[in-house]
């Protein structure tokens, strides 16, 4: 998930925590029995349906009292959560099966990585390549230990 979503989701759980703390901070509704819990709001009246738990955010307009539903975060919050269920579902079920797993939308994407057609060295290349470092090493030190010996008898004369 976009950390830009996760970001907006929990800015909108702020505010509704915010609101739901001013609402409680207010005194007791005006109809204990009632349906509908009513609290002053900066720009209008805040709303609360008990039955339901649905808030809505009346304003006064023209024609009277218009109530707006203020987003629920909670259902996006939950079907974010069931889909990421399902795909870790899906893809422990891969895992499983000794497959390797498959996550939706990156194989099309235009950075997915192609095979450019580079062929890897086999076991028996890179054994003659050391074989190859090897024998040049060997030469070297015989070389190393002859002009040792070279310099030696030259520094005696």
């Amino acid at each position: 998930m976009p950390v830009g979503v996760i970001f907006r989701v929990l800015i909108a759980i702020g505010i509704c925590a915010a609101v739901a703390v001013a609402v409680r901070a207010e005194t007791a509704p005006s109809d204990e029995n009632g349906r509908y819990l009513l609290r002053k709001a900066e720009d209008g009246w805040f709303r609360v349906d008990q039955k339901t738990g649905q808030a809505s955010l009346c304003r006064e307009g023209n024609v009277g009292f218009t109530c707006e539903l203020v987003p629920d975060d909670r259902d996006a919050l939950l079907d974010e959560i069931t889909r990421l269920a399902e795909e870790n579902a899906m893809l422990r079920a891969q895992v499983a099966k000794g497959g390797m797993p498959q996550l939706p939308g990156k194989a099309d994407t235009p950075d997915a990585k192609k095979d450019d057609g580079i062929k890897l060295p086999s076991r028996e290349d890179l054994d003659k390549v050391m074989e190859t470092f090897r024998a040049m090493a060997e030469r070297f030190m015989a070389m190393v230990k002859d002009l040792e010996k070279q310099f030696s008898e030259e520094s005696k004369q």
